[in-house]
């Protein structure tokens, strides 16, 4: 007999001891199974991480080609705003110039009213004369 102990086991120690044992064995299946469903869900969530990551550096690489266009549209914008400025700037001189010409035409043309009623009435005063 061990010592401390005053009598043996039973049957029913033993059974109770058997049955302890196996209790503990399913638990540890359980836990086990647990787990196991815990690694797989992990490993889901890293390869769904390892996606997120490859889909952020290609969303890294669409804004900067976004930018890139956004720097070539704005070097175009103010090209062509300065070519519009060129283009208004070179028609309001075509237009000062040409009212100048019309001003200048008219006044030949006042001129020669003037001039061609000077010479009727010379004539008209000369032939009733």
């Amino acid at each position: 007999m061990l010592e401390g102990v005053d009598k043996p086991l039973t049957k029913s120690d033993i059974d109770l001891l058997m049955e302890t044992y196996q209790n503990m064995f399913l638990m540890h299946k359980t836990v086990l199974d647990q787990q196991t469903s815990i690694h797989d869900c992990l490993k889901r969530v890293l390869d769904n991480q390892k996606g997120i990551t490859e889909n952020y550096q290609e969303l890294i690489k669409i804004v900067e080609k976004i930018e890139a266009c956004r720097d070539i549209l704005e070097k175009s914008d103010t090209s062509i705003i300065n070519t519009v400025d060129t283009i208004n700037n070179g028609v309001k001189n075509h237009n000062d110039e040409f009212l100048k010409f019309i001003g200048s035409i008219n006044n030949k043309v006042y001129i020669a009213w003037i001039g061609s009623a000077t010479i009727i009435l010379g004539l008209l005063a000369l032939f009733f004369k």
